[in-house]
């Protein structure tokens, strides 16, 4: 079972409520276990059911967390209109083995927020549970013009070991995806 400090929950759900009817991105920060951080990412893409992390974005994110001793363990984004499950589209341009993906979307009974892992073709719905322990100073949240800085986190975090997310070269994370549900 993974575990979330619950401001990242908040800052992914205030990010998806400020970008839409656009899909909102952004990275998530911690350890295999842990997730600490979020990093509000700019979306490339103009138009309404795509998203396309910008480059500087990711590549400052995974600089700043290995600076702090953690890893990009992931990444996140919104559904506006549909739910919180990773589309077809999500599924075939997922160029992460193993990292999460925290989907933040519109279910039958209103917002929902899920976690999930996507190894080829392979959907994995990931357990969580939320913490107050560990939160940062409210930095991460930031949009771009404050430099996607990644929160400040004062709890202690260390690494189990096992690495699942920033896998591949320093170039940022070049995927559109699409909700097609």
């Amino acid at each position: 079972m993974i575990t979330i400090v619950r401001h990242v929950l908040d800052d992914v759900q205030d990010h998806a409520r400020a970008d839409a009817p656009r899909e909102c991105c952004g990275l998530l920060v911690g350890t295999a276990e842990r997730i600490v951080d979020s990093v509000r990412a700019a979306n490339l893409h103009e138009g309404t059911t795509r998203f396309l992390i910008d480059p500087r974005d990711h590549v400052r994110a995974i600089r700043d967390s290995r600076a702090r001793q953690l890893d990009v363990v992931g990444f996140y984004h919104s559904h506006p209109r549909s739910p919180a499950y990773p589309s077809e589209t999500d599924v075939a341009e997922s160029g992460y083995a193993g990292a999460l993906h925290l989907i933040v979307g519109v279910g039958t009974q209103g917002p929902e927020r899920r976690l999930f892992r996507i190894d080829g073709t392979k959907v994995t719905e990931v357990a969580f549970s939320l913490t107050d322990q560990g939160q940062g100073t409210g930095r991460g949240s930031g949009t771009r013009e404050q430099g996607s800085e990644i929160r400040d986190q004062r709890s202690e975090v260390r690494d189990q070991g096992q690495d699942i997310g920033d896998k591949g070269p320093e170039t940022g994370l070049r995927r559109r995806l699409t909700n097609d549900q």
